[in-house]
């Protein structure tokens, strides 16, 4: 009766208890299924997997000819406009000739010139000849008379005085020879500076020839007119540097891409392999090339190595236009009918319990790419100190690749093979999660070929952990992993 008493007494309180336990008891029941973990899995797959380089390029005719001009002018006239085909040797324009003509005529005038005093020369060489026999005679008729008068005198029959005027008379006449043959040699030395005159003369009319010739523009080759730079009116100047007045493609059906590959794919390409290639202008049309040439020449911008790939490209429908942007995908490997995983769970780290938490405080534990992440100070998700320091890498891998206009495939893509990773799979009993050993090879991006591992056809695996209703990673690898997302710009994978 006491106990019945009591409980009327005390009831509201009984009453409050059980109240504050059942309110207590959902919480808990509540915020323990929403605190247990939920992971998102995906399917192993059998299939193909192809790995690529990707890389940017600018398509160019085969051959470009730049027709310039040799004479300063101004443009008269011209003949050819933009998209026009022309043939080799067709006039293309006209500079205003007639500086050039005046010239022309003016050099024909002084070959006329310095050849007629070639000709006087000649004619005086001919006189002064005559002049210099009839020397020679008075010489020998000088010393005939010298020769008479030196035997008359020593007979005595003439007078000293005779004798002595023979003697002059005789130099005289050697004197006039001595004379008569210097005027002919100089005579002669005119006659070659003369003919040296002509030579000269005929070398400017020739040159001139050359300048009123090249007053007409034409085409070197067989091709289409692609650029057109003058206009009628314009003044081109031929000083320092010859202008461009056409741009000529020789044949638009076959043309070529300059690709642009980073230094850490160049090596995986080969020269004859085939590629593909898709360009703005035509959405889902893809074109096929093939690589004739790696260049040796290296570029560097920022940094970023590039070396230029050559890609020779049919374009018989005349589709494809010089300047157009190519976004190039070369295969460097392949593999049919294999396992492959996705790449979101090679990247995939779950984060640490409170229990491991707690186990690693003031420790650090190694990461699968071979960093360290502080246990006690990163909390559930956060990457440790060491993983941070990859991350860096591979951002700036990443820029790298962004610098050079999307290099290609990283350092773990293509046909190289990775060591050995972790997946993680929802154990059947436990429901826990349970990493599973697998040796991984190429990746195309979003699957990644599974080479050895425990792993079957349709097995599940963690790809993503969802909390609070929202689907989360976890601790991302690194992205230096194999499988890890495409570099920006278009390249491969890092």
């Amino acid at each position: 009766m006491a106990i019945l008493d009591f409980y009327k007494k005390h009831r509201i309180v009984y009453i409050l208890i059980l109240v504050v336990v059942l309110v207590a008891a959902a919480a808990y029941i509540v915020y323990s299924r929403e605190d247990a973990p939920k992971y998102v899995d995906q399917s192993v797959e059998r299939g193909n997997i192809r790995s690529v380089v990707g890389a940017t390029g600018t398509l160019t005719a085969i051959t470009t000819t730049q027709v310039g001009t040799q004479v300063s002018g101004t443009i008269s006239k011209w003949y050819a406009d933009f998209n026009d085909h022309v043939k080799n040797g067709q006039l293309l324009a006209d500079i205003e000739p007639s500086l050039f003509q005046a010239a022309y005529e003016q050099a024909n005038a002084n070959v006329k010139t310095s050849e007629a005093d070639v000709v006087n020369q000649r004619a005086n060489i001919g006189t002064l000849q005559a002049g210099l026999e009839k020397a020679k005679i008075g010489v020998r008729d000088a010393k005939i008379k010298l020769d008479r008068a030196q035997g008359m005198s020593d007979n005595g029959l003439i007078a000293l005085s005779d004798l002595d005027v023979a003697k002059i008379n005789y130099e005289s006449a050697v004197a006039s020879q001595r004379a008569a043959e210097a005027q002919l040699e100089s005579a002669r030395a005119q006659l070659v500076s003369s003919q040296a005159r002509v030579a000269q003369a005929k070398a400017n009319l020739s040159t001139a020839k050359v300048n009123l010739d090249h007053t007409k523009i034409y085409a070197p080759i067989d091709g289409v007119v692609v650029n057109r730079a003058i206009d009628v009116g314009q003044t081109v100047a031929a000083s320092f540097q010859t202008p461009t007045l056409f741009t000529i493609a020789n044949d638009l059906t076959k043309m070529q891409v300059f690709a642009n590959i980073d230094e850490a794919d160049v090596g995986r390409i080969r020269e004859g392999g085939g590629s593909i290639f898709t360009v703005d202008a035509y959405p889902g049309e893809v074109f096929r090339g093939r690589i004739a040439q790696i260049r040796l020449n290296p570029t560097t911008i920022s940094n970023v190595v590039t070396y230029t790939a050559v890609i020779l490209v049919e374009n018989p429908e005349m589709k494809l236009k010089p300047g157009m942007t190519a976004n190039v995908t070369i295969s460097v490997a392949s593999r049919e009918n294999v396992l492959k995983v996705p790449n979101a769970a090679v990247r995939f780290i779950p984060p640490q319990t409170d229990e491991e938490k707690k186990a690693s405080a003031g420790t650090v534990r190694p990461t699968p790419s071979g960093g360290q992440q502080g246990g006690g100070q990163q909390g559930g998700g956060q990457q440790g100190a060491g993983q941070q320091a990859a991350g860096q890498q591979g951002a700036s891998d990443r820029g790298r690749g962004q610098g050079s206009g999307g290099g290609g495939m990283g350092r773990f893509g293509g046909s190289r093979m990775s060591a050995e990773q972790k997946v993680w799979v929802i154990d059947s009993k436990t429901k826990k999660l349970r990493p599973v050993t697998v040796k991984l090879g190429i990746t195309d991006g979003i699957f990644t070929e599974l080479v050895e591992g425990p792993l079957q056809e349709g097995d599940r695996v963690v790809v993503a952990q969802q909390a609070s209703g929202t689907a989360r990673t976890g601790q991302q690898r690194p992205p230096g992993a194999p499988g890890t997302t495409p570099r920006p710009g278009g390249g491969g994978f890092r």
